[in-house]
């Protein structure tokens, strides 16, 4: 599933925020019930554990996104009916 990832420190953060539509994304679910994933960019293939992001980084999170993406802004405020599910992925260990 193509993603915007977010840096954050030496790890990227998702956004479950599905374009500020009234469901959750179902990478959510996924992600939730096994947090092991990998992490495409370019030529590179990476191993990553998700856990969800701290209040702190969920803010950082939404403040970089806007920067890098305006409509993050747009999303947060429509989004007015679910917890929208913020996740950090972490390289995993070998």
């Amino acid at each position: 599933m193509p993603l915007a990832g977010i840096p954050v420190g030496d790890d990227l953060a998702i956004v479950g925020s599905n374009f500020a539509q009234a469901r959750t994304p179902a990478w959510v679910h996924n992600l939730e019930a096994d947090p092991r994933a990998r992490v495409m960019w370019r030529d590179r293939t990476v191993a990553v554990r998700a856990r969800a992001a701290t209040e702190a980084e969920r803010e950082l999170v939404w403040a970089r996104g806007a920067e890098v993406y305006g409509g993050f802004t747009a999303y947060r405020e429509r989004i007015t009916d679910r917890a929208v599910r913020i996740f950090v992925l972490e390289v995993a260990s070998p």
